[in-house]
């Protein structure tokens, strides 16, 4: 019979020679076989798509080998995708679990609802900086993708609490939830998804300034595995919330409350007494030196970011919300 073309790894073969390395030229490669190439070598769809043009037989098994893909990241074509290539996509892709549109600015409800029918074993979407995001694409999500554990919505400022109530509704199993800049979300959403999320691990409420204490009050006792949550500039919080924090979420890790002025240096403190796994904390202008000064001696903070004028460690206040 006739011996199949020997396939190299392609690791450390420069981009402009995998059409020779790989003998793609007119081969009849299985599907899973290109996927494990695709796979090998980085981005699968990027592959796919670059390569197809080589021959029929191979472009044939390129759009048989997209149906197996599991992640999709179209953030790097974030200037070209619209709602037609997001279709287009999981039309194909529809065992996806993972896809991130990130600052896919152009892509509007019409391509969460194409994901949401398409992919049904979705766990993870990114939709960071898609601001023509409204309600309706997440409760398209809710009802067709029950599998979601990641939804990141920073900067989908249109969403709303009757979203946030619908997510929390019909995806459970959520473990991470970006609410940045999503400044129409108020309490309501929030004690929803601490309700009915328990095993959530990272909440961002960042700059969603109607929380008030009644929001992380829900979160401390409905969510006890929460490792980071960022409150920065919500400025209605006040002891209260860190108090039951430090009783609910003794696996916090990461507190941000950076802005939050009513927050005392005995809260504070005391959130670190209570949660021994908290490595990182930000805080602001409320802070005694004699606090700030206490919480630097304990070496197992990495990140302190505090008052204005008070030295106690170097911190990189992007990092911190760079989740």
């Amino acid at each position: 019979g006739t011996t199949a073309p020997m396939v190299r790894s392609p690791r450390g073969v420069p981009q402009e020679g995998l059409d020779v390395s790989l003998v793609l030229a007119g081969a009849q490669f299985p599907s899973d076989l290109l996927l494990h190439l695709a796979e090998t070598i980085g981005n699968p769809l990027e592959l796919l798509v670059s390569k197809a043009h080589l021959s029929k037989a191979f472009c044939r098994a390129a759009c048989d080998a997209q149906g197996l893909l599991k992640h999709a990241e179209l953030r790097k074509w974030k200037q070209t995708v619209d709602d037609a290539v997001v279709a287009a996509v999981v039309s194909k892709c529809t065992q996806l679990t993972r896809l991130d549109l990130a600052w896919c600015s152009r892509i509007t409800d019409d391509a969460v609802v194409a994901v949401a029918s398409q992919c049904p074993q979705l766990s993870s979407l990114n939709l960071l900086g898609c601001s023509k995001i409204t309600d309706a694409a997440v409760v398209a999500l809710t009802a067709g993708c029950p599998q979601l554990t990641s939804l990141n919505l920073h900067g989908c400022d249109k969403i709303t609490d009757a979203a946030v109530v619908a997510l929390a509704s019909g995806c459970t199993q959520l473990t991470y939830l970006d609410l940045c800049w999503c400044s129409k979300v108020t309490d309501a959403a929030v004690v929803a998804v601490a309700s009915s999320c328990a095993q959530l691990s990272s909440l961002n409420l960042l700059r969603c300034g109607q929380i008030t204490d009644a929001a992380v009050e829900a979160v401390a006792s409905g969510c006890p595995q929460l490792a980071f949550l960022n409150l920065a500039g919500c400025d209605n919080i006040t002891d209260a919330a860190v108090v039951a924090l430090a009783v609910g979420c003794r696996q916090l890790a990461s507190l941000g409350l950076y802005g939050c002025d009513n927050i005392s240096d005995a809260a504070m403190v005391a959130a670190k007494v209570e949660c021994k796994q908290l490595k990182s904390l930000c805080f602001s202008t409320v802070a005694e030196k004699r606090a700030a000064r206490q919480l630097a001696r304990d070496r197992k903070l990495i990140r302190i970011i505090q008052a204005p004028g008070v030295l106690v460690d170097v911190g990189d206040l992007d990092a911190q919300y760079n989740l």
